[in-house]
C-alpha cells in the first residue's frame, strides 16, 4: 500500500467530479471518499470508486463511529469499514471526534461533548475496539466546537494528546475546526498544535475556497491559510487534503487549490523555506 509523502496533496471526492477524474486522471496525489456516501446501497456506490482506485490511492472519512456518544459502537458500521479496507486498502480510515447518534438514530451534526476523564476513557475504549476489529489504526479529526461545557475539566489539546497516547491512533488536524474552537472558546491554536507530537499528526484538512480573480489576495489574507503556514513551520510538512465546497466547487477550482498547496509545501520538504510566502 502506498504511503503518503509529507508534501502530497489530495482532494475530497465529489460525485459530480467522478467522470472527469476517471477520464482525465488529474495530477492529484490521492482522493478522500466520504464513507457514508458509499454504504447501504449495494454495489452501485462502489463502481466509480473502483475505477478511480485503479489510478489513485483512496482514504475514507466518515462520521458513523459516533465516538463521543454514550452509545456503543455500531458493529455493522465497523464491519462495513472492514469491507472497505479489504476492497480498497485505503491510506487512512478516519472519523470525527464528536457524537452523531442516539439509540441508532444518526444526525451527522458532529455534536460536541465535555472534555473530562469519563469521556476520555469511554472514547479511548471505543477507538481501541474499532482498531482491534479493523486491524489498523484510525485517524480522529479534532472537533469544531461552538460552546464550552461546565463539565469540561481538561483542555482540548490535553484531551486530544492523552487520547492519542492511550490508543495509538493518529490525528487528522482540521485547520478550520481549530480556528472555530479558538474563536469560540478563546483557546490558543498555536499552543494546541505545539502540544501534539509531530508523529501523532497524520494528515491536515483545509476547507479551501472558490477560485476567483482575487484568489491570491484571499488566500494570503485567510486566517485558515495563515494557520496552515504556522502549522507546517511548527510540525514540518504533512500530507494535506483540500475539502472543497460540495455543492458549488468546480473541479478546475479544486485542482488549482491542490496545486497551490503542493507548491507551497514543497520548500518545507527540501528545507528551502527562507522568505516563503503563501501567495508565491
Amino acid at each position: 500500500m502506498k504511503q503518503l509523502n509529507p508534501d502530497d496533496a489530495g482532494a475530497r471526492l465529489q460525485t459530480q467530479h467522478y467522470a472527469y477524474i476517471i477520464n482525465n486522471e488529474p495530477d492529484i496525489d490521492w482522493f478522500e471518499a466520504t464513507t457514508e456516501n458509499h454504504i447501504g446501497e449495494g454495489e452501485a456506490p462502489f463502481l466509480s470508486l473502483d475505477k478511480i482506485r485503479q489510478n489513485y490511492p483512496l482514504s475514507f472519512h466518515g462520521a458513523g463511529m459516533s465516538l463521543g456518544s454514550y452509545q456503543p459502537l455500531n458493529i455493522n458500521y465497523i464491519r462495513t469499514l472492514k469491507y472497505i479496507i479489504e476492497r480498497y486498502q485505503p491510506l487512512h480510515i478516519s472519523d470525527h471526534l464528536s457524537w452523531t447518534s442516539f439509540q441508532r438514530h444518526y444526525n451527522h451534526k458532529l455534536l460536541p461533548f465535555p472534555f473530562n476523564n469519563s469521556n476520555l476513557q469511554a472514547i479511548a475504549d471505543k477507538i481501541s475496539t474499532a482498531q482491534d476489529f479493523l486491524g489498523q489504526e484510525i485517524l480522529i479529526e479534532n472537533p469544531s466546537t461552538h460552546m464550552h461545557f461546565t463539565s469540561s475539566h481538561i483542555h482540548e489539546s490535553e484531551f486530544t494528546n492523552r487520547l492519542l497516547q492511550k490508543t495509538g491512533c493518529k490525528l487528522l488536524l482540521n485547520i478550520d475546526n481549530l480556528i472555530t474552537c479558538s474563536e469560540s472558546s478563546g483557546t490558543d491554536a498555536d499552543e494546541y498544535i505545539q502540544s501534539i507530537s509531530r508523529d501523532m499528526i497524520a494528515e491536515i484538512h483545509l476547507q479551501g475556497q472558490q477560485m476567483d480573480n482575487n484568489y491570491t489576495e484571499n488566500m494570503n489574507d485567510s486566517s485558515a491559510w495563515q494557520l496552515y503556514k504556522r502549522t507546517i513551520e511548527l510540525t514540518a510538512p504533512l500530507p494535506t487534503l483540500i475539502k472543497g465546497s460540495p455543492e458549488t466547487e468546480s473541479f478546475n477550482s479544486l485542482e488549482k487549490q491542490v496545486s497551490k498547496v503542493k507548491k507551497f509545501i514543497k520548500p518545507f520538504s527540501t528545507g528551502s523555506i527562507s522568505g516563503i510566502a503563501i501567495n508565491q
